[in-house]
């Protein structure tokens, strides 16, 4: 009988994966290991995460870096292999699809990822408010002293 949906064998692993960890704590050589490799996760998801930045310099707009990344090669094209040709296209969503997202967001490949880009247009109750006259301040005229 599994408790809360587990079965033995997943008990029994869990259990065994708890010792390990229990004995990794106790063991000040083990530790030491363990923490060796976690700084060297660490290292290369860091190294990974660097070589994907775009190299903007300060004042440069953000598009020229991502363009000169695109030209190097260092960025994957946005756009799908395989696009059918004719017939009509039925929407569907996108996300989970390995031959649409590539299991990566494909909006953070963008240029204006790292720095922002702020639409002016897009304060929309802003908009809303200026037309019911909250958003203006109110003109104050001066008193005539006679």
């Amino acid at each position: 009988m599994a408790l809360r949906g587990r079965s033995p064998e997943q008990r029994d692993a869990e259990l065994k994966a708890q010792r390990e960890m229990l004995e990794r704590r106790r063991s000040q050589k083990a530790s030491a290991e363990y923490m060796e490799s976690v700084a060297a996760r660490r290292a290369n998801a860091e190294a990974f995460f660097k070589s994907n930045q775009l190299d903007i310099q300060p004042g440069e707009d953000p598009l020229e870096a991502w363009k000169r990344k695109e030209a190097r090669g260092m960025i994957k094209p946005l756009g799908y292999e395989d696009v059918p040709e004719g017939g009509i296209p039925l929407p569907a969503a996108s996300f989970g699809i390995p031959k649409y997202d590539n299991g990566e967001r494909f909006d953070l490949r963008l240029p204006h990822v790292e720095v922002g880009y702020e639409d002016p247009d897009a304060d929309v109750m802003g908009k809303v408010a200026r037309f019911f006259g909250f958003g203006k301040k109110p003109e104050m005229k001066p008193k005539d002293k006679e």
